[in-house]
């Protein structure tokens, strides 16, 4: 099964940490029986197998002793001599291995004829592979490593797992030696010191390469990581990074890290070009929010942590900066603080609900009673009467959906004519500019399809958005209305899902095309609504004062209003795109200061027209 690439890291990092232990541990002083038996049970953490087993070769008996095995003190493996091996027993597999010097496989210990049966008895090895401990081109003894629960095939990666252990592992046997013939002689050897020491020096090079380059994960994190010099200079920018201010390396103004901060922040940080952060902590800054400039000058918010990085004398070598993208954090914020406001409205909502109920009530009673005392046929009266009991009707409707707004319940839905609807709220508000110098041009199709809707809430809608209109040109101007049909386009829809994960794509794109697609939605038409789909867009456009660019993100939030001190509540567009979402349609915006603004409303038609 293969392994996630978090796997493999940890089993690298698992290796090189004991390979580093091997390395570190060569001193005179070192308890060999104990630092073997450590690194032992620590290697068996990345190796994956039972036990690892390790024997040296006695020149005194011509025998090899089981030194250490896996889980057994090693007292006990020499007590009882375990792993006793002769090495004139030439069809013995670990003397076999010591003698050609080349690793020894062995997939059925039970059935291999190279293997003593009295050791597969006392031990219960399966499958075992056996590595001969070369020191100087000569063997020293052997280690093995084993399979005792079920025999497993020993692969490519494994043989150069288990051969880079044992090559670490002869090295220090070997740097061992020399450590105690020099602690035992103590005479004039110190040019073989010098020599040995250089030998040691290649080996911890050969670890720090290692390291160096586990250090390419660095590319795959999610997270933002620039590294630069000591002067500032960018030596590194992940991909992580290039995704987070969009911009390669060679697009960052002279490649300084300065550039990507705030012109006041250059001033306070890199005055002259004076490397900041000069104090000894290695630790500069940790979790601070803070605002960065993308090259092309757009704002990016991050949670930055800073290191001072040392090379391995520990000289200071330059900085690594990484960053935490904060702008889903910050729209789930906006998500949190819009549902608090949403909770304050209900409460207000609820309370004017019931102050404005009982008024309603009477004068609707008076109206009623107003209609029996006044003769049939008064016309004027009969029709200001209705007037008053429209206007009733639209006050009463407007608390529930005041209600329905803060606390959704559900909506009577019928087929009916998106053109009808609109005509009767433009003429509504006609009468509303009547004595005004606004020109309307109208063109509402005729016999289009139907939609799936409420009559109702739809007019109120229209009278919104008609009424903002009106509000922004201050009496004068235009006002156009215009209704079509058009097929839906797939920059209109909202993501269903990720794109497929092809192989070659890494772990950052998919998280990057997730905040794409999920987390940065804008107004779109539902996830349902299918490219070529038809729709009925209704277009409401003026010639008044527009809207400033920082304020079209706002618009829709609950409370906001640009009527300073004057009737507006900041309820209807929150209402009017709830309203709209609830008949699976969106409300698109376009607006220009000083040339007014567009709303285009988009409802999908019932199925039995979507696609023709």
């Amino acid at each position: 099964m293969p392994q996630s690439d978090q796997t493999v890291y940890n089993i690298l990092q698992k290796e090189v940490e004991v390979l580093n232990e091997i390395a570190l541990g060569i001193t005179g002083k070192t308890k060999i029986d104990d630092f073997v038996q450590s690194i032992i049970e620590k290697a068996l953490s990345y190796t994956e197998v039972d036990v690892i087993g390790l024997g040296l070769i006695n020149q005194e008996t011509n025998k090899i002793d089981g030194h250490w095995a896996t889980g057994i003190p090693y007292e006990a493996v020499r007590k009882f001599g375990i792993g006793l091996i002769d090495l004139n027993d030439t069809w013995e597999i670990s003397v076999i291995a010591i003698c050609e010097k080349k690793f020894q496989i062995c997939e059925d210990a039970s059935n291999d004829p190279r293997v003593t049966k009295a050791v597969v008895e006392l031990t219960g090895t399966k499958s075992f592979v056996i590595f001969p401990l070369i020191v100087k081109e000569e063997s020293i003894g052997f280690i093995g490593f084993e399979h005792r629960k079920k025999p497993i095939k020993f692969d490519a990666n494994d043989l150069s797992k288990y051969q880079r252990f044992v090559n670490s592992l002869a090295l220090f046997f070997h740097n061992y030696k020399i450590y105690a013939e020099l602690d035992n002689l103590n005479q004039n050897l110190e040019h073989l010191v010098e020599i040995k020491v250089s030998e040691l020096k290649q080996a911890h090079d050969t670890i720090w390469n290692i390291k160096e380059h586990l250090a390419a994960i660095i590319e795959n994190t999610v997270n933002g990581i620039i590294a630069t010099d000591p002067y500032g200079g960018i030596v590194v920018l992940n991909k992580a990074a290039k995704e987070l201010f969009g911009c390669n390396l060679g697009n960052i103004h002279e490649n300084r890290i300065s550039s990507l901060f705030r012109p006041e922040d250059q001033k306070l940080y890199f005055p002259e070009r004076i490397p900041f952060f000069l104090f000894d902590a290695r630790s500069i800054a940790r979790n601070l929010e803070t605002e960065m400039i993308s090259p092309d000058g757009s704002p990016v918010q991050v949670n930055l942590s800073v290191v001072k990085m040392f090379d391995r004398n520990q000289i200071h070598a330059g900085f690594l900066f990484i960053l935490q993208d904060l702008r889903e954090i910050r729209l789930l914020e906006a998500k949190v603080i819009q549902a608090e406001k949403l909770k304050l409205f209900g409460e207000m909502a609820a309370g004017i609900t019931h102050e404005l109920n009982s008024p309603f009530g009477m004068i609707k009673g008076a109206n009623t009673l107003l209609k029996k005392i006044l003769p049939d046929n008064n016309v004027l009266a009969t029709k200001y009467f209705n007037i008053i009991d429209e206007a009733i009707e639209r006050g009463v409707q407007f608390l529930r959906e005041m209600l329905n707004f803060s606390k959704p319940n559900q909506t009577s839905l019928e087929y009916l004519d998106v053109g009808k609807t609109l005509q009767q709220a433009v003429e509504i508000i006609q009468l509303k500019v009547l004595n005004t110098e606004v020109l309307w041009r109208i063109n509402i199709c005729e016999q289009m399809p139907q939609i799936r809707g409420n009559s109702g809430k739809l007019l109120q809608v229209w009278l919104n958005l008609l009424d903002n209109a009106v509000f922004a040109m201050n009496k004068n101007g235009e006002i156009s209305v215009e209704t079509y049909l058009e097929k839906a386009i797939t920059e209109e829809i909202t993501a269903r899902e990720l794109p497929p994960r092809r192989k070659e794509d890494s772990i950052e794109r998919e998280f990057f095309l997730f905040r794409k697609t999920k987390m940065e939605i804008p107004n779109k038409l539902p996830s349902h609504i299918l490219p070529g789909d038809l729709l009925i867009t209704v277009k409401i456009s003026d010639t008044g004062s527009g809207i400033p660019p920082e304020n079209l993100s706002k618009i829709f939030d609950l409370f906001f209003t640009s009527r300073k001190n004057q009737s507006g509540t900041g309820l209807g567009l929150s209402i009017s795109q709830s309203i709209i979402r609830e008949h699976q349609g969106a409300i698109f915006v376009a607006s220009e200061l000083g040339k007014g603004t567009t709303f285009s409303i988009k409802l999908p038609v019932i199925s039995e027209y979507s696609k023709k």
